[in-house]
């Protein structure tokens, strides 16, 4: 077990615990037999997923900056520890004890072990290792989302506090369920004649995300090209983002985050803006789309679908045909 140390202040203290947790693992390696030579650890490996087009250079840009950063943590706190201990099953307990070190922020922690689980199923396939111990580790934050939606009550409310700007791009959110990055970085020529069709910044390309412009998402297309045309014809010359902000600057990420918390906030809702994902899915299905054709839109598995229109449309409608005959009855009588 990692042990808890106590300080001046936090600072103080979680660089005692850092320490422990530093010998902990080199105290493992001892027990072990191991004397890691150089080009023979954690670290080695590490270094090689840096560099290689299969590792970190595969991310999108804003997933590698936080990667490095994890990158740099576990080269300090488990760099030390040889291919033999890598290969060892006992050394997963290391990891989950490395892992737990981090529990106070729990979602931190959890993308630590995510980090760390990667770099030695690179190592794994590189024949640096002939295992992955870290496969498996559960995760220890559990405020599951998955199934959560911005239903449309939740949503007008949102929309009336939100700027004229963000509206635009919540709605569109709404009705596509494209991810943050994928919207702020929506372009003019990703506008097909009923679709929407872009790479997508998770696949760093390598998928592509369509999205039928039905419903309101094309009429917030034509709303937009409304915006940009009179901007035109007042003789400016408008960005190529889709979406802008009052500005007339494309969105960032954070930014657009931090419009629809504001939104959210003023009128009590507690929901994110990826929640909007499960929205559109919603919205895909009360347009007679098909539960495999959503999730092949959202990038999900079937099953997570599934389990989204079983909660909120098909319930609705259940409920809806029971309070039409309930009426229907009483109008009888």
């Amino acid at each position: 077990m990692f042990i808890r140390f106590e300080g001046e202040n936090r600072h103080h203290a979680e660089r005692q615990e850092r320490e422990g947790a530093e010998k902990l693992v080199l105290a493992y390696a001892a027990s072990q037999g191991a004397n890691p030579l150089p080009g023979k650890t954690l670290a080695d490996i590490i270094r090689r997923f840096r560099a290689s087009p299969e590792g970190l250079i595969a991310l999108a840009d804003s997933t590698r900056k936080e990667w490095t950063r994890w990158l740099d943590i576990i080269h300090r706190d488990l760099g030390m520890l040889s291919i033999r201990a890598l290969n060892d099953i006992r050394t997963r307990r290391v990891f989950i004890e490395w892992r737990d070190g981090f529990q106070a922020t729990p979602r931190k922690a959890d993308y630590g072990i995510q980090v760390l689980r990667r770099v030695l199923a690179f190592g794994l396939d590189q024949t640096l290792t002939t295992t992955n111990v870290a496969e498996g580790i559960k995760s220890i934050y559990r405020n599951d989302r998955s199934d959560i939606i911005i239903e449309d009550d939740e949503l007008a409310a949102i929309l009336g506090a939100a700027t004229p700007a963000a509206r635009l791009a919540i709605r569109l959110a709404a009705a596509t369920g494209l991810r943050r990055g994928d919207l702020v970085q929506l372009r003019w020529s990703d506008v097909k004649s009923n679709r929407i069709e872009r790479p997508t910044n998770k696949s760093r390309g390598r998928a592509v995300a369509i999205c039928p412009l039905a419903g309101d998402a094309g009429v917030v297309v034509a709303e937009l090209r409304e915006i940009r045309q009179a901007l035109v014809d007042a003789g400016n010359q408008p960005n190529d983002s889709l979406l802008v902000t009052e500005k007339g600057t494309p969105w960032k990420p954070d930014s657009l985050t931090q419009a629809f918390d504001r939104a959210a906030s003023t009128v009590g809702i507690k929901k994110t803006l990826n929640d909007l994902r499960g929205t559109a899915a919603t919205k895909y299905s009360q347009d007679g789309i098909p539960n495999a054709q959503i999730a092949t839109f959202l990038g999900w598995e079937p099953s997570k679908v599934d389990r989204i229109i079983t909660r909120y449309v098909n319930a609705e409608s259940l409920a809806r045909v029971a309070i039409d005959r309930q009426n229907g009855g009483q109008s009888a009588g």
